[in-house]
């Protein structure tokens, strides 16, 4: 019988110590969700959306000022190469080349001091595709990877030009703006 006792009592010493302990904490959870909405995109060079657009830059380098042949320069070995272009990955976009700030009559022209020296962009090496503006029919047309795509620019100053030169060696400079439609 003193077993018995010695088990009840043992039995209540576990329960009440067990009902000294503290109650395991309650728990109550809820949930939330994690968004994050993309709009198809396109990239030039490091811009945005069209802000400071950018691209390598053409350089006919030096010759004389009476243009007996054709000049071709393309602007692929720059240190931007060429037009870079990422857009989304399905989007078709559209790359064109504006006339730049001297054109006249829709010839493309670079201005010295007091002349100018004409000159063409196109979009492939045989110089047979013209690069003009945006709906113009002469943009260059793509639909993005999701990766970099990289455009050369193929450049024509014509022979039979003799700008007049106000103090030799004349530097003639125009400024195209890209532009990306998509």
């Amino acid at each position: 019988m003193i077993s018995f006792f010695r088990r009840a009592l043992s039995g209540s010493l576990i329960s009440l110590a067990m009902s000294c302990l503290p109650a395991p904490a309650a728990t109550v959870d809820t949930t939330f969700d994690v968004t994050i909405t993309l709009n198809a995109a396109c990239e030039i060079n490091g811009a945005f959306n069209g802000d400071a657009l950018g691209a390598g830059d053409l350089d006919f380098g030096t010759h004389p000022a009476t243009i007996v042949s054709d000049i071709d320069a393309d602007n692929a070995g720059t240190p931007s190469a060429g037009i870079a272009v990422l857009c989304s990955d399905g989007l078709a976009y559209d790359v064109g080349l504006d006339q730049g700030l001297n054109e006249n009559l829709g010839v493309r022209r670079m201005a010295g001091t007091s002349d100018f020296v004409e000159y063409e962009l196109y979009q492939d090496a045989a110089r047979t595709t013209p690069w003009g503006d945006l709906a113009s029919g002469d943009e260059l047309s793509a639909t993005g990877n999701g990766l970099r795509q990289t455009y050369t620019v193929y450049g024509r100053v014509p022979a039979g030009q003799a700008p007049v030169l106000v103090a030799p060696p004349e530097t003639f400079t125009d400024t195209i703006t890209v532009t990306v439609e998509f």
